[in-house]
């Protein structure tokens, strides 16, 4: 691989990413710190705070949270999508 596709990719992946903010209600149902949370699924809690708040998370990322809460990529993105739809309320 060339160096401008290695730069290329670098910056491909730094910008792929969604905004999971429906984690917190998933870690909220479940009765979840962010830390117990963080611990088990190998994801910072800082990092979980900054998902939470809109922070786009990564592909990788989105997969350990998922795997963690046995849903599908797409099942989170969809929580997202919900708490949206309700003004920021869960149903």
């Amino acid at each position: 691989m060339s160096e401008s596709q290695t730069k290329e990719a670098t910056v491909t992946k730094v910008n792929v990413g969604f905004n999971i903010e429906g984690l917190r209600v998933l870690r909220a149902e479940r009765g979840l710190t962010m830390t117990q949370m963080g611990n088990d699924c190998g994801v910072m809690p800082c990092a979980i705070s900054r998902y939470e708040h809109g922070k786009k998370a990564s592909v990788p990322t989105m997969k350990k949270v998922a795997d963690y809460f046995g849903i599908t990529i797409e099942q989170l993105i969809a929580y997202n999508k919900k708490l949206k739809k309700n003004g920021g309320d869960w149903e």
